[in-house]
């Protein structure tokens, strides 16, 4: 039998720098994973604060949007207000100046303004003299473009005449104003 006898020494495990090494590593990977979750949770924290202050700063965009719509419509109708009064036709002033003419109440049947700038009257008449006084007071103002006696009629015991009356809608303006001067 052959013995086997080992002169040399034994050496140490050298377990103990492994361990130590490992641990040293598990330390830093446990630091470095904690680290991360810490950053993570921070992220998402900031993303979070980040959304609402999106919706918080959406909020007032669309609430200026709104008041700035709200503006633009208003300037819009202020706009369309001030074109409709350049184009208004003093009616009121000019129905008291028509009636005015007439020298008895109820002689006035009827009026209308056409959209091609004249005004279409009927009226009641005890005489063709007192129609004839009628076109020629009304030739007399400045906003009357043309006079024309469309028709004559012998009613029961008075005239209906059907006049027809040019006006030019800028004198007309000029000299009557508008509707709102008429109603103070």
């Amino acid at each position: 039998m052959n013995t086997e006898i080992n002169l040399l020494e034994k050496k140490p495990k050298k377990f103990l720098p492994v361990l130590v090494w490992g641990l040293v590593f598990a330390v830093l990977l446990a630091a470095v994973v904690i680290l991360l979750i810490m950053q993570q949770n921070h992220f998402e924290d900031r993303l979070a604060a980040l959304g609402e202050e999106r919706a918080q700063v959406e909020a007032v965009l669309e609430e200026q949007q709104v008041q700035y719509a709200d503006a633009r419509q208003l300037e819009r109708l202020q706009q369309g207000m001030a074109e409709v009064q350049r184009e208004a036709v003093p009616t009121i002033p000019l129905y008291q100046e028509i009636l005015s003419l007439f020298s008895a109440q109820g002689q006035l049947l009827g009026y209308h303004f056409t959209e091609e700038n004249s005004l279409v009257i009927n009226g009641a008449f005890a005489s063709l003299q007192e129609t004839a006084d009628y076109i020629a007071d009304l030739q007399q103002y400045p906003y009357a473009a043309y006079v024309n006696l469309d028709s004559v009629s012998m009613m029961e015991n008075a005239y209906q005449a059907t006049i027809h009356v040019g006006i030019d809608r800028e004198i007309l303006r000029e000299v009557l104003g508008t509707n709102e001067n008429a109603l103070d």
